[in-house]
């Protein structure tokens, strides 16, 4: 989930910066992967955000259009959160997806978490959107930068010590 994020500034001493978000309970939730091309070793990167919290069928809908997208078989390498499991359980039975999890909290092996952190902390850090909407675009267009950035993607996966081949 989204929001903003307060950072170190260049205020002068003594004059601490406030910053006063305007929806404090709102959020956005963002569904991503990064994907790794088995043959080219390609890195790539899709989103769709919502806001409101995803459950698993959300889930279910963004990995059918992520392999509508890639038309190809998937192999989801996923953490352990609650509404992935009952995406899983969804999608039983249909071999164009294979699942493998992580072990238990261990958040600094998945790349997708490098990801979450390079925009929370990175690009919306400091940032205090006037509306909800507008946080939304920023991180949108954060995800849209960095979509088109291999070498950012290939240091996602690096950070979390896979090797691209």
């Amino acid at each position: 989930m989204m929001q903003p994020v307060v950072r170190r500034t260049w205020a002068p001493v003594g004059e601490t910066p406030c910053m006063r978000p305007s929806a404090s309970y709102s959020r956005w939730t963002i569904i991503g992967a990064l994907t790794l091309s088995p043959v080219s070793h390609r890195a790539g990167m899709y989103f769709i955000g919502q806001a409101e919290n995803a459950k698993g069928d959300d889930f279910v809908e963004f990995l059918r259009l992520l392999q509508r997208q890639l038309r190809r078989p998937i192999l989801v390498v996923w953490d352990r959160l609650r509404a992935h499991f009952s995406a899983v359980n969804a999608l039983a039975g249909d071999t164009r997806f294979a699942f493998e999890f992580l072990p238990a909290y261990a958040p600094e092996l998945n790349p997708v978490e490098a990801l979450w952190s390079w925009c929370k902390y990175g690009r919306l850090a400091n940032y205090c959107p006037e509306t909800f909407l507008d946080l939304g675009a920023k991180v949108a267009a954060g995800l849209h930068f960095v979509r088109n950035r291999t070498s950012h993607l290939r240091g996602f996966f690096k950070s979390a010590r896979l090797h691209l081949g």
